[in-house]
């Protein structure tokens, strides 16, 4: 259910950025406005669009969510309190610490606007 709405969420972003990419170019009248000339196949090419950019949003969290395995060799007391000094230097809070679980959230809004709300990252360690 997961993958399907942030499939979701990036159909709506990039169908709203290039909606207003293109009222952009129209405006400045670089592009004219009328779909019948803006469009080789004029409003065909909208729905032919939408089926694009279904396409990518279907395959893009296949690809930008996943698990990574990050080798960090040293104890616990010298590896964790640096990789919080990292996280936060990347402009990441920690949320919670459970053992050897850690969460960190993005604290900008302007991050959590640009990543759609998925700006949780989590970190297990293993030995």
């Amino acid at each position: 259910m997961k993958y399907i709405v942030r499939a979701l969420k990036y159909y709506v972003k990039m169908a709203v950025l290039l909606t207003l990419l293109l009222v952009v170019l129209s405006q400045f009248k670089i592009i004219d406005g009328n779909p019948e000339t803006m469009f080789v196949n004029g409003k065909d090419s909208l729905w032919q669009i939408a089926l694009l950019l279904l396409a990518f949003s279907a395959v893009y969290p296949r690809f930008s969510y996943c698990s990574r395995r990050l080798r960090l060799p040293g104890s616990d007391e010298e590896v964790i309190p640096k990789f919080k000094q990292e996280m936060a230097a990347r402009g990441y809070g920690l949320e919670s610490e459970e053992g050897g679980n850690m969460t960190f959230r993005l604290e900008s809004l302007t991050g959590k606007i640009s990543r759609s709300w998925e700006d949780r990252i989590s970190v297990k360690r293993e030995m």
